[in-house]
């Protein structure tokens, strides 16, 4: 069914298929419709007839398809059902053969072209009704097409009409229209007379996502502002009062005093879908992403402008809306998420985040709350290594409707690969998020040295230690200030020995070791030359790290080897660091952020003071000048400087001499005797 893959609301024409025995009626009700009278002579079989949008109900083109066993094979017939959007399945209302055929083979051949799951609407069309009571007292057809509405799922609705009275007609194809561009069998069971689970399962969501409050309550101005952004149209007080009585009539639990529940909003689309106002509710399903099986739709959740070669991390717009969610989830206002309130924010989403683990890897008050800096990091570390999941995530959070986007593109900056380095001259917006790989032998203190970054002592740590896997791959992300801007450093635990080019990719390596063991600064050494080896010119910055440092007992002479082996290779000479039950080394995190976002600079920077004030303002100060020096120096202004220096100095000697009245003059032995004196 080619129509029916894409969005009913963007179909350009609905092709309706009408099949059914011979002699039901099916070429006078399309004639009928079209001519608005009655056709005395009928031809076996019409051509198809395309009704144009502007007179149709929904503003769709319609085109009738008319099939005859007379005229075509079963394959012929097969053909157009595969094609159709609809199918209006035909029968007498005053020939119970044609009627009992309906069960017994044009519904089970529907499926033998479709499949049994297909999503062809069915509707069932008894003709005639004006010659019933010519014949006998019949009861309605209708009550007898119920048993075969139950069983077979894909028939949306059945009517009675008359192609001769025009009774019904109208409504026939104004039915037809609505069965494809707003289904009935997603939204409702008619067997078991209730909501289906997948659309009880998206409204909710749009009920959670548009109480702004999060206090399970749909007031007046969140109502107002749902209808508006919905149908364009306000709600007048007089329609809001009317639907809090008509919920609170049926389903009292459904109304409080300040609105509307969310056992009365899904009470409120039922009654819809009654009425045959299914449009009403699908309308709000597709201003919130769902296609025509309630699942999101591609184009809704898609990051389309992440390309290969590119990778993507959350925008300030992204990060705006990241923290107007995390207040709108802050129940008690405490400026933490508990562990209750981010569940009820992951509610909203069936997609789950980074795993029950996401407390090792950003920030969280002693009890594991977070805060809002590890919630916004926490989405930041998604959206680095995978922001197509990001996107999904946030789409289901309701990104779109609340920041009145079309879709999720908006909340992420792409960049090109590489593009976090900052380089000289360059007006390109650079990236937000650093990598540093933390490389370092098993009990060299690389767990402790990572959670440090997220200001957890060991006491804190000790906590939860025996639910942290310690060999396998860890990230730890937090923001971090270098020379005044906020980025965000992540610091990876790697795989032992692991020299896999995607694994291995980052801004900076810290090869961390155990300051009171060689064997363990073996290890990173030989580490660190494969490194070189097989990365070569792509290798980036590497720092060596001692940690435990307030354990060394020895004479210093394995950090006096460390300093060696760094000084050889033109690095930094090793950070001492230690990380206990009280202290944690903060400045270190600073100085790997800070060569990783200049990791391409030759001249050496250093790591600005972390505590501001005027400390800081001279640093920068000295850089600059720094930079100055540089600069001259690279253009060889100094040495051309100086050039013309010296011939000023030259000339205006000469110049001297030639107007002094008293010229000196010196001959050899005036000299030699000067010379001498001295």
């Amino acid at each position: 069914m080619a129509a029916a893959a894409s969005e009913s609301a963007k179909l350009r024409s609905i092709r309706l298929l009408l099949v059914g025995d011979e002699l039901v009626g099916k070429t006078s009700l399309i004639l009928s419709l079209v001519s608005e009278q009655f056709p005395f002579s009928v031809p076996p079989r019409t051509q198809p007839i395309t009704i144009p949008p502007d007179v149709t109900p929904e503003h769709v083109a319609t085109i009738l398809v008319d099939t005859s066993l007379r005229e075509q094979t079963e394959n012929d017939i097969g053909s157009e059902i595969v094609r159709a959007d609809v199918i209006c399945l035909v029968y007498s209302i005053v020939d119970d053969e044609t009627f009992h055929r309906l069960s017994k083979y044009w519904l089970p051949k529907i499926r033998e072209k479709l499949g049994d799951n297909h999503k062809v609407p069915v509707i069932l069309v008894g003709n005639k009704s004006d010659e019933r009571f010519e014949y006998r007292d019949q009861e309605s057809s209708l009550n007898r097409a119920i048993p075969i509405m139950h069983k077979f799922k894909e028939v949306e609705t059945s009517l009675e009409c008359s192609a001769k009275t025009m009774k019904n007609l109208a409504e026939l194809f104004f039915y037809a229209q609505k069965a494809v561009l707003y289904p009935h069998a997603p939204l409702y069971s008619s067997v078991d007379q209730m909501l289906t689970d997948k659309c009880v399962a998206a409204l909710t969501r749009v009920f959670k996502i548009c109480d702004m409050d999060n206090d399970g309550v749909w007031s007046e101005d969140e109502m107002q502002e749902f209808q508006e952004r919905c149908y364009n149209t306000p709600l007048l007080p007089q329609a809001m009062d009317e639907v809090r009585s008509c919920i609170s009539k049926h389903l009292p639990q459904g109304v409080k005093d300040n609105g509307i529940t969310l056992d009365g909003y899904l009470y409120l689309n039922m009654m819809f879908i009654h009425r045959g106002r299914q449009e009403a509710t699908w309308t709000v399903l597709r201003k919130f992403g769902y296609d025509d099986d309630l699942e999101l739709s591609d184009s809704y959740r898609s990051l389309t402008k992440l390309q290969p070669g590119t990778k993507a991390e959350i925008s300030t717009q992204g990060a705006h809306y990241l923290l107007c969610l995390f207040t709108k989830y802050d129940k008690d206002e405490d400026d933490l998420l508990s562990d209750f309130e981010f569940q009820s924010l992951l509610s909203v989403s069936n997609k789950r985040m980074i795993g029950q683990d996401w407390y090792q890897s950003v920030e969280t008050d002693p009890r594991f709350a977070l805060t809002r800096r590890g919630f916004l990091s926490l989405f930041q570390l998604t959206a680095y290594f995978n922001p197509s999941f990001t996107a999904d995530v946030l789409a289901h959070f309701g990104y779109s409707y609340q920041m009145a986007e079309n879709d999720v593109n908006s909340a992420f900056d792409v960049y090109k690969e590489g593009a976090g380095e900052v380089k000289k001259g360059s007006k390109d917006q650079t990236s937000k998020i650093f990598l540093c790989n933390v490389i370092g032998n098993r009990g060299a203190g690389k767990t402790s040295f990572m959670q440090g970054f997220l200001g957890r002592n060991l006491a804190v740590q000790n906590k939860f230690r025996d639910k942290i896997d310690t060999q396998a791959t860890l990230h730890v992300i937090n923001q971090i200030s270098v020379y005044g801007a906020m980025r965000f450093l992540i610091l990876r635990r790697t795989r032992e020995y692991n020299l896999d080019p995607k694994e291995m990719k980052s801004d900076v390596n810290c090869f961390i070791f155990d300051a009171t063991s060689r064997d363990s600064f073996i290890y990173v050494q030989k580490y660190y030359e494969r490194y070189q080896m097989h990365f070569g010119s792509r290798s980036v910055p590497s720092l060596f790290v001692a940690a435990k440092n307030d354990l060394v007992t020895d004479d210093g002479n394995l950090l006096a080897d460390v300093r060696a082996f760094c000084f050889e290779r033109g690095m930094q000479a090793p950070r001492c660091i230690s990380v206990n039950v009280n202290t944690i080394p903060t400045d270190i995190y600073l100085e790997l952020a800070t060569l990783a976002a200049y990791r391409g600079a030759r001249t050496k920077f250093h790591t600005p003071p972390s505590n501001g004030g005027l400390s800081s303002g001279f640093y920068r100060i000295r850089k600059r000048f720094s930079n100055f020096l540089s600069w001259i120096s690279k253009q060889r202004l100094l040495y051309r400087s100086g050039l013309v220096l010296i011939a000023v100095l030259l000339a205006g000697g000469v110049f001297y001499a030639k107007n002094s009245s008293s010229p000196i003059v010196l001959n050899w032995r005036q000299a030699n005797n000067f010379w001498s004196s001295m």
